[in-house]
């Protein structure tokens, strides 16, 4: 695997955009309530999104070997709504497949305390 050398000037720009990324994110988090839709979630994250000028909000990085890439969608199919979250390494790398088997296993128990949190009428 290739090294990357960063400037000092990138460095600094990295930590800059992680600060602003984290404030973001915290406005995001502020501006949702309870019995928002996702679709409304959505709308809150865009609309803070344009506010702060962010014009691409998915990653510009290219996959390289041992990579883990997080996929979480929720589409809907034939009008039923369904919701997918995995951890994929490309590759083969234990270390990052047993961290990637382990955020699996922790996003199933998330989603069955949410099942036993909510009844029919939620």
């Amino acid at each position: 695997m290739s090294e990357i050398e960063l400037s000092d000037k990138d460095l600094k720009g990295y930590i800059a955009a992680r600060s602003f990324t984290r404030a973001i994110g915290d406005e995001i988090v502020s501006n949702i309530k309870v019995d928002m839709t996702e679709k409304e979630v959505e709308d809150v994250a865009s609309r803070i999104f344009n506010k702060n000028g962010v014009k691409q909000h998915w990653h510009m990085r290219i996959l390289i070997e041992n990579d883990i890439v997080l996929i979480d969608i929720a589409p809907v199919y034939n009008d039923y709504p369904a919701d997918y979250t995995i951890n994929h390494v490309m590759g083969s790398n234990p270390d990052l497949e047993a961290l990637a088997s382990y955020a699996h296993d922790i996003s199933i128990k998330i989603a069955e305390h949410v099942k036993e949190g909510r009844d029919s009428n939620s």
